[in-house]
């Protein structure tokens, strides 16, 4: 049993071992609704595949409940965060570098062998078709949605947007489905898609000469769709503010930081000090990385 992070851009972070422990033995994949979007190649026909009662939870998720939640089953492997070490069976410390690093020394657990695993991928050979959307030749794709809005999203996508159309990308805002109440406002005077799925963004970023976005899930989804599409993931800008990218970013994007007060990486979703001093607020420093293709 395969227990899946709660988090989007956790989940795509974990591709590469959960895709690693496929390849092991059969397995079994719990989590939100919107996992069978990241993991669609691991659950369709896929032989790995299994109902049977499993005998070993690997956890990606790093709540107490997770750990709670599979207390019965024989072996329970997990990194020991939240206090939860008592639950576990194997409770991995924290390899303390990237979130992926994490995910590895998991699989190593259970294997019991070196692994050396790629970075996310997400196989885009059966993505949804982005023609009824309209897309333009030549398009930004912007995703500014997170859930820690206070200290995580960059305030400055509106002005980044008339920059990026001034030097000849359309820019077009997008969102998960709980932010489609405030995205027209943000968006606003440039377009924005409607409510899609994971899977629809996925295909539009593959189309998209440049992604900029926040530490967040979509922008996760969308490097790992561009690896996986075979184009360079370098073309996903990520604006940071309480998180650090040695630790979450998305790997191969290209990171654009801000200040580094000494409370930083905090990670918090308010800030302590009252104003973000964190975020990388030079519009036309960010600009002057995203040039469009000749």
């Amino acid at each position: 049993m395969v227990v899946s992070p709660s988090h989007l851009g956790d989940a795509v972070m974990a591709l590469p071992a959960i895709d690693a422990l496929a390849k092991h033995g059969p397995i079994q994949i719990t989590g939100p609704s919107w996992a069978a979007d990241v993991y669609a190649h691991l659950l369709d026909g896929h032989p790995g595949e299994s109902k049977s009662k499993p005998h070993t939870a690997v956890l990606f998720k790093p709540s107490f409940s997770a750990a709670w939640a599979v207390r019965k089953v024989p072996v329970r492997v997990g990194i020991s965060w939240d206090a939860r070490w008592p639950l576990l069976t194997h409770a991995v410390v924290s390899a303390g570098r990237h979130r992926c690093d994490d995910f590895a020394a998991l699989v190593q657990q259970v294997t019991q062998s070196t692994v050396s695993l790629g970075l996310p991928q997400l196989p885009t050979n059966s993505l949804p078709s982005t023609k009824d959307l309209g897309l333009p030749a030549r398009f930004a794709l912007i995703l500014p949605g997170t859930a820690s809005v206070k200290t995580v999203r960059w305030p400055h996508f509106s002005e980044l947007a008339n920059h990026l159309q001034q030097i000849g990308l359309v820019p077009i805002f997008a969102g998960g489905p709980v932010e489609e109440e405030w995205l027209p406002a943000w968006a606003a005077p440039h377009r924005h898609l409607p409510t899609l799925s994971l899977r629809q963004v996925a295909s539009v970023a593959t189309k998209a000469e440049r992604i900029v976005g926040n530490d967040s899930g979509l922008t996760h989804l969308a490097a790992a769709a561009l690896r996986g599409a075979g184009r360079p993931v370098s073309n996903v800008h990520v604006v940071y503010g309480s998180t650090d990218p040695t630790h979450t970013g998305p790997p191969g994007a290209t990171h654009h930081i801000g200040g580094q007060p000494s409370c930083w990486a905090c990670y918090a979703k308010t800030c302590s000090i009252g104003t973000p001093t964190c975020f990388a607020s030079n519009v036309d420093a960010i600009v002057t990385k995203i040039v469009p293709n000749d």
